[in-house]
């Protein structure tokens, strides 16, 4: 049983498995390929950060080619007209709340100022580290900075997010900027 969806960049779906006889689902965002390959229309990518002690990504870990998994519908709030017409998008993220803005950061348009704030405990946290490197060589209006919480001296940027931190950064005002903000529940209301 075969079925093909396109998600709109900056939807998630849910991924839904019976693991030792519970039924177990997460939320995922599917990334686009910020290398500027182009991807055939069935595939989904996802970037999934596999814990060993996790409830599903252990058999996630798994799949292999051909594998069935049973995938929702796509949701959520977020549309790609929210990035029109800004002169400034700021991204801030926390670890896997990454894939959001990876699925849209493509969509942003050349003539869009764009500060990636990449919160993380660790460099090894620090994911698709050098393709975003990559990305920025290639795209002048884009900015990233890692900023880690356990790791001094990896960064001149330490600690959790913060106002006094924010503020070193978003230093434009006005309607026509946008803030997207991804990452577990007490980075985004810090945020």
């Amino acid at each position: 049983n075969q079925s093909h969806m396109k998600i709109p960049p900056g939807q998630h779906v849910h991924i839904r498995d019976n693991i030792e006889g519970m039924e177990i689902t997460r939320s995922y965002t599917p990334v686009q390929i910020i290398t500027g390959e182009k991807r055939q229309e069935a595939v989904i990518d996802f970037l999934i950060k596999i814990y060993p002690d996790g409830a599903l990504t252990p058999k996630l870990d798994l799949l292999q080619p051909g594998d069935d998994v049973e995938i929702s519908d796509y949701t959520g709030d977020f549309t790609l007209d929210k990035l029109h017409g800004k002169s400034t998008i700021y991204l801030l993220a926390a670890g896997t709340g990454i894939t959001p803005m990876l699925s849209i950061l493509p969509e942003i348009g050349e003539t869009t100022k764009i500060c990636l704030l990449n919160f993380n405990k660790t460099t090894q946290d620090v994911i698709w580290g050098e393709e975003l490197e990559r990305f920025a060589q290639s795209h002048n209006n884009f900015k990233s900075y890692n900023i880690f919480s356990n790791e001094d001296g990896a960064s001149e940027l330490t600690g959790r997010i913060r106002l006094d931190l924010l503020e070193r950064f978003i230093l434009d005002k006005g309607d026509d900027i946008l803030a997207c903000v991804c990452g577990p529940k007490g980075f985004v209301q810090t945020a």
